[in-house]
């Protein structure tokens, strides 16, 4: 199919939730999908509702809205439903995503109003590989509508590997059995104040030991590992959305620039961050509009995010304060 079509989503109901296996979830509760439509082998459409309250996705001191991290998760899991249910994959794939990309048209769409929103995702797989009958590898690209209006774009490459020829992989990179999240150990440092990070509870808080350099900030992730929310199950490495959150926080706290002033975020993982060792987060403005997180555990960097924020008119922080 070579145009995009949204008409099948006119019959999505969006009373009940999808399986929460096939978006690798344990918690019902934190399943957003509600509708899917097949298109073709590498088109989907689905719906997800978006709840007007969340322990964590709307916990935030700001007019109330829609946070990115809650648009990336649905995201997510539209791209994984597709994997099980277009591609075939079996169920105990494992979904590797080593890039992802987020961005909003406008903003203001994501104003959160009386009735829970209703988005539409229509997704088009590109390079896909397939091998021996298994989809090895694709690349999900989303175009997203909030309650009518087209709200932006997405792309969340992912890498579909056997259980067998994942541990394969973190055992050859740690040499030895990888540490779970369950496990995790929170640093020995003061967590920053909720307020400062946009958030009203402190469980909510990612960083600790924030303080400022002469060019940039840097913190530590404090991940707690009864946050069942950002780690829904057992993970034997930092998963890609609670690195984002992270960064998402250290550029409130750097510059003062609310979350709902986010218009895109960009991230690449060069290596798994592990449970069982500190991760550092090194935070800058690039431009007016641009803020970079870096990841750094054991003196090499093994990702960073990049976040674009709105400038125009912008009550509170501002970047060029911090260039």
């Amino acid at each position: 199919m070579s145009s995009m079509d949204i008409a099948p989503a006119d019959t999505f109901t969006f009373t009940r939730t999808l399986d929460r296996v096939l978006v690798n979830r344990r918690s019902v509760a934190e399943v957003f999908l509600t509708d899917f439509h097949p298109v073709s082998d590498d088109e989907w459409i689905v719906g997800a509702q978006l709840p007007l309250g969340h322990a964590y996705f709307t916990d935030h001191l700001a007019a109330k809205f829609y946070d990115v991290l809650l648009i990336l998760e649905c995201c997510r899991q539209a791209g994984t439903y597709g994997g099980y249910t277009q591609f075939g994959s079996p169920r105990d794939t494992i979904n590797m995503v080593s890039s992802l990309r987020l961005t909003i048209n406008d903003h203001e769409l994501l104003q959160i109003g009386r009735s829970p929103g209703k988005l539409v995702i229509y997704v088009r797989a590109v390079d896909v590989i397939r091998t021996g009958g298994r989809t090895r590898s694709a690349t999900p690209q989303m175009t997203l509508f909030l309650d009518g209006n087209r709200l932006g774009s997405a792309s969340i490459p992912v890498v579909l590997a056997t259980p067998k020829l994942f541990q394969a992989l973190r055992s050859r990179m740690r040499q030895g059995a990888p540490a779970l999240t369950s496990e995790l150990v929170i640093p020995d440092a003061e967590r920053v104040d909720p307020a400062r990070v946009g958030r009203e509870r402190a469980a909510n808080v990612l960083l600790a030991d924030a303080h400022r350099g002469p060019d940039h900030v840097d913190a530590l992730l404090s991940l707690k590992p009864d946050n069942c929310n950002i780690l829904d199950h057992d993970y034997d490495h930092i998963p890609a959305m609670a690195l984002v959150d992270a960064g998402l926080q250290l550029m409130t706290w750097d510059t003062d620039v609310p979350r709902n002033r986010v218009t895109g975020v960009s991230a690449a993982f060069r290596r798994f961050a592990e449970v069982d060792a500190p991760v550092a987060l090194r935070g800058r403005s690039k431009s007016t509009s641009t803020y970079e997180v870096l990841f750094i555990q054991e003196r090499r960097e093994t990702g960073a995010v990049r976040i674009q924020v709105d400038t125009k008119d912008r009550e509170g922080g501002n970047l060029d304060a911090h260039l």
